[in-house]
């Protein structure tokens, strides 16, 4: 194994990345955080199944929230359009998605269509930073792990074991979903929607080789702001500290001239093809929204 992959399979999520750990310490807009224990504050039944899984993913909106600032949005409102994050302060759409040790992240082909159509949207002063924010957490088997458990024994678990967060602009979301490179897989079947899987390999490559791999994906580092960081020690959620993690955030250098260029080729291909898309103006839910990271991140 490459000795730069040795934090794969390590309790220490910083094994052999030192350029991480040495690094400064992302400023969070929030050092206290909270999560609702209550279960019918999702309206959730029980907690197990599709259920354990969506509070699994408030988690790390919560703890996206912390680092970036902003609203959560309430998932019951619109599935069609629904965002994770917001803040009307800025101009950043976020998306915030969470996986196991093993296994990949999925980015349907619908889910891409709305932000494409966000991304173009004419209605915005400037041109929305679409981010999607891609977590690895510690745990196995989630339902089988904790399906019995109290909902603290998972909040505590996650605040224990997260591995990493990759923060990767919309310019290479779209580059990863439409790659055939050996760090995707594609799925165009019957049975579900399709969409391509940025398998775990390619997330730990991102991690770990961040240049080389933006090159797998036909990517130019040169034209991204790429930032090695870490989750700041002291932070608490409901009481329980968070164990310190790499964060990697790409930017894009010129996201106009990026937008401009989306706009031309891929980006109008996708809208002229998806004309049963529906507008997301047609949603009184749509907001424009934010990404304000810490401080020592300009």
């Amino acid at each position: 194994m490459d000795e730069r992959y040795k934090f794969v399979r390590s309790i220490n999520p910083f094994e052999n990345l030192k350029d991480y750990d040495n690094s400064l310490e992302l400023i969070l807009e929030k050092k206290i955080l909270e999560y609702p224990l209550q279960l019918d504050f999702l309206g959730l039944a029980s907690n197990n199944g599709k259920e354990l899984t969506t509070v699994l993913g408030h988690y790390y909106e919560i703890l996206t929230q912390g680092i970036c600032g902003g609203t959560i949005k309430n998932r019951r409102i619109s599935d069609s359009i629904e965002l994770d994050l917001f803040n009307c302060e800025r101009n950043s759409l976020q998306e915030i998605k969470a996986t196991s040790p093993g296994e990949g992240i999925i980015l349907g082909d619908e889910q891409i269509r709305k932000y494409v159509r966000l991304q173009l949207d004419d209605s915005f002063a400037e041109p929305p930073k679409v981010v999607f924010n891609l977590y690895r957490h510690g745990i196995r088997k989630l339902i089988k792990s904790f399906g019995k458990k109290a909902l603290e024994d998972l909040i505590k678990e996650l605040s224990l074991s997260t591995k990493f967060m990759l923060s990767l602009p919309f310019s290479v979301i779209t580059a990863i979903h439409n790659s055939d490179c050996k760090y995707c897989s594609v799925y165009d079947g019957e049975m579900w929607t399709p969409y391509t899987r940025f398998l775990s390999s390619g997330l730990n490559a991102m991690l770990a080789y961040p240049e080389k791999t933006l090159q797998e994906f036909g990517l130019n580092p040169e034209d991204f702001k790429i930032q090695k960081i870490k989750f700041p020690l002291g932070v608490k959620i409901n009481g329980i500290k968070i164990t310190s993690f790499p964060i990697l955030i790409v930017t894009d250098k010129d996201h106009e001239k990026w937008t401009e260029e989306f706009r031309k080729g891929f980006g109008k291909e996708y809208l002229d093809s998806t004309q049963e898309v529906n507008n997301p103006n047609e949603s009184e839910d749509d907001e424009d929204i934010s990404f304000p990271f810490g401080s020592n991140l300009k």
